[in-house]
């Protein structure tokens, strides 16, 4: 059993090695003070620059719609933002008018008390399906730079599958360029 164990962790050594040595190799022209030089094989398009899914959704989250921009959906962006420029327009347009309908001339404040139950519940409503809206937009935003990401490189992987039983030793290897 220790002798299994030994292979497998040696396997495992070797392999991660192997995985590093190509991610970070030398060119042969480079002199022995120069840096190492990191080749982005994996990258389809040689002009995509990775997109960060944090800084997408934070992007997302001060401006609706800006985040899926940086990540180069322009068009999923620009509907974002005219959805958040509607809902914005909607909830401002229900605040004018409650104010007009139920002001008076000696208060101009409306209080949540002061609407009656319909308005209530369309006021409600349209700030829930906004605030939907809103979170969801964040959560797209990180979508669609990972997706960015998937499109414009290649993730390299390396699978290892190990069975060990009784009366056999199995290792299974898979590498993805």
């Amino acid at each position: 059993m220790a002798r299994k164990i030994l292979i497998i962790i040696t396997v495992c050594s070797y392999l991660s090695f192997l995985s590093l040595n190509e991610v970070y190799s030398f060119d042969s022209g480079l002199s022995s003070g120069d840096k190492i030089k990191n080749f982005e094989v994996s990258q389809v398009n040689r002009f995509a620059v990775r997109k960060d899914p944090f800084m997408a959704g934070l992007i997302s989250s001060i401006m609706p719609g800006v985040g899926q921009i940086y990540a180069e959906d322009y068009t999923n962006g620009s509907l974002i933002i005219l959805g958040d420029v509607l809902g914005k327009a909607t909830l401002i347009t229900l605040v004018i008018t409650y104010t007009n309908k139920y002001s008076t001339a000696n208060n101009d404040t409306v209080g949540w008390e002061d609407l009656n139950g319909g308005d209530k519940a369309l006021l409600l409503s349209v700030s829930i399906i906004y605030l939907g809206f809103y979170i969801w937009n964040i959560i797209d935003a990180a979508k669609s730079a990972r997706n960015y990401n998937s499109s414009n490189f290649k993730e390299p992987s390396l699978n290892l599958a190990i069975q060990a039983k009784d009366d056999y030793f199995k290792i299974g290897i898979t590498k993805q360029f």
